[in-house]
């Protein structure tokens, strides 16, 4: 478990990298392509480059909840899901989604496609399947299936439901496993 934190945290370094909107941060940056609905991109820092593939939900609820006896929208960042090969750490394949909330402490999400569940764990507004050979199971079940649902509950305990279209997933994996040379 100690690895997959550090690995975690390697994680959302990226994030913030990815995040990142300066000039300097676009520059290593570059766009492998669009296929469909995932893009894929190489991000070189230094020696090191790290190759991911990412998406953003087709659908997202609830919309609003009630609070207070009152109807509200529901207020979420940045929203999506990318798989990412560090060769520079020998990890490839690392699943994460990101949920635009910080999550419920100690909660799971489910992590669903094509009927098929996976559990991951929480930390901060992100979740991670439990080992390597976790997130290569959930990749291949993406290659093959056409949708994946993430539900989460926020620290406030809005239980929210993402869905994501899985066209292209396959194109895009392929794409980052050729660039930072992932067989």
């Amino acid at each position: 478990m100690r690895t997959r934190v550090y690995a975690i945290l390697g994680a959302m370094a990226i994030v913030v990298a990815l995040t990142q909107t300066s000039f300097a941060a676009d520059q290593g940056r570059k766009r492998l392509g669009v296929f469909k609905d995932w893009r894929a991109y190489t991000l070189t820092t230094g020696d090191n480059t790290v190759c991911y593939a990412i998406s953003v939900p087709k659908k997202m609820a609830p919309k609003t909840v009630v609070r207070k006896g009152k109807r509200v929208k529901v207020s979420r960042g940045d929203v999506y899901i990318t798989v990412t090969h560090r060769p520079a750490t020998k990890t490839s394949n690392e699943v994460n989604v990101v949920i635009g909330y910080t999550f419920r402490k100690n909660s799971q999400v489910s992590y669903t496609i094509d009927g098929r569940r996976h559990r991951l764990f929480t930390m901060d507004d992100g979740a991670w399947a439990y080992d390597s050979k976790s997130d290569k199971a959930i990749v291949r079940a993406m290659e093959r299936g056409k949708a994946l649902v993430v539900t989460g509950t926020s620290e406030h305990g809005t239980t929210t439901t993402d869905t994501y279209s899985l066209a292209g997933f396959t194109a895009a994996h392929n794409a980052i496993d050729k660039a930072c040379n992932v067989k």
